[in-house]
């Protein structure tokens, strides 16, 4: 059996708001199954306050700790549970959760621990990665950048982390963000999944309903990011350092590429972190979507920005219902949808997922498999340099990523395009005819 601890009102809150944080508070059941599991028992008062709790935040099904404190403090039933200075009995495993760390992530109580923890030789080094966002007026950075033009003709802006800076936030990815849980609707940038995992449980559905996330990285902020690492249960000053590590500073100066997208503390594409913090700040986002699909009978899934739901008939009745519920709740979780991208792919046509016909199997599409096809003959004919137009660096690794690409999930295309790539003489100048 538990052992108990006497707490006042201030730390029952505490405790209380961490366990509810992550509760479901959709639901009155879940409400009073968390009061029971600290208290051992169900007093008369507990039903009130779940009733209260439940009223309060059932709209949104979920609240941050923040949030369920200030409430919490505002209740009239626990402060006559705690009055004349009266303490109350809660078990320790509870009092223990809210004050340990929540994952199993290294611990840094102060600056030095972190130094320690990021392998920097002295605090000099943290100061100096940190630099851009403490002082306004700083020659300090430690980003390059360049502008891409994407498909649509809008620009998206890489920022590419100096090498310490970029050896500091691979040792926070590996050491630390691996350690915080992610969706399993979450399928990119995690290891064993893909578009391919992502595609196939929207196999063969009536309905496939394709969304987008506008500017997803640069919507997570220094703040945000900040929040992550304190709700893993480093202190607020440890989270601030590791916010701005892995944060790229806002900038007005006139100079810097990118226009609106730094004048805000964001997420950097091109830093190994932002991947998973990206995830892991999504996570009651995915819970709070893949709930909603569930509802209408459908499958969620999310690669990155790109959301995908599906079903059947009860999901093709629902699905313009759906769509501004996603773009509501995106809003609510510091997102927001670009609908100029949402696509609604029925039975009959072909039903395309991140770039996957999904009509039976995920498969490339036939016309990534033909110009493959006919790159790869080319190579055997002509040779391969005259066929590396974009001059990529290596284009013989290259070529056997999209043959991998395109002949996953179909082994008569993939035969045939190894075979291609097997007559290719990369060691020769001259044209080999394919006869």
């Amino acid at each position: 059996m538990d052992e108990k601890a006497a707490v006042n009102r201030a730390a029952f809150i505490k405790v209380l708001a961490f366990e509810l944080s992550r509760t479901w508070l959709g639901s009155r059941q879940r409400i009073r199954q968390v009061l029971r599991r600290m208290l051992g028992r169900m007093p008369a008062w507990c039903e009130e306050l779940s009733s209260m709790v439940h009223e309060e935040f059932s709209a949104a099904a979920y609240a941050n700790q923040l949030q369920l404190r200030r409430f919490l403090g505002r209740v009239a039933a626990l402060r006559s549970v705690f009055r004349k200075g009266r303490n109350l009995r809660i078990r320790t495993t509870a009092l223990g959760r809210a004050t340990a760390y929540r994952w199993p992530v290294p611990q840094a109580r102060n600056e030095a621990e972190l130094q320690d923890l990021l392998c920097l030789r002295s605090t000099v080094a943290l100061d100096w990665l940190i630099k851009p966002h403490v002082v306004r007026s700083t020659n300090v950075d430690h980003y390059r950048r360049k502008m891409i033009c994407k498909h649509d003709g809008q620009i998206r802006l890489i920022e590419e982390p100096r090498p310490l800076m970029k050896r500091v936030q691979k040792t926070i990815h590996r050491h630390l963000l691996a350690a915080i849980p992610v969706h399993s609707a979450a399928h990119g940038f995690i290891c064993g999944r893909s578009i391919f995992s992502a595609a196939s449980p929207h196999c063969g559905k009536r309905l496939v309903l394709c969304m987008d996330l506008a500017n997803f990285f640069g919507s997570i902020d220094r703040r945000r990011t900040s929040a992550l690492f304190r709700l893993c249960g480093y202190p607020a000053p440890v989270a601030f350092l590791l916010g701005c590590i892995c944060t790229a500073p806002e900038s007005n100066s006139p100079d810097m590429p990118g226009g609106e997208l730094v004048k805000v503390s964001r997420l950097p594409q091109g830093a190994p972190s932002s991947p998973s913090i990206a995830n892991a700040v999504a996570f009651r986002f995915d819970q709070r979507l893949a709930g909603l699909a569930h509802s209408v009978g459908a499958d969620y899934t999310r690669y990155a920005d790109d959301l995908t739901f599906s079903g059947n008939e009860q999901f093709v009745n629902s699905a313009s219902r759906l769509i501004p519920l996603v773009g509501a709740i995106a809003i609510e979780e510091g997102f927001a949808v670009n609908h100029r991208k949402t696509r609604r792919f029925y039975a009959g046509h072909r039903q395309t997922v991140l770039g996957l016909t999904v009509n039976v199997s995920p498969a490339a599409a036939r016309q990534s498999y033909e110009s493959l096809k006919a790159l790869l003959t080319n190579c055997v004919r002509h040779g391969p340099e005259s066929q590396n137009r974009d001059n990529v660096d290596n284009f013989r690794s290259h070529l056997r990523g999209r043959i991998a690409y395109v002949g996953a999930q179909h082994a008569s295309r993939n035969k045939k395009l190894l075979e291609l790539f097997g007559r290719i003489h990369w060691d020769q100048s001259t044209p080999r005819d394919l006869q």
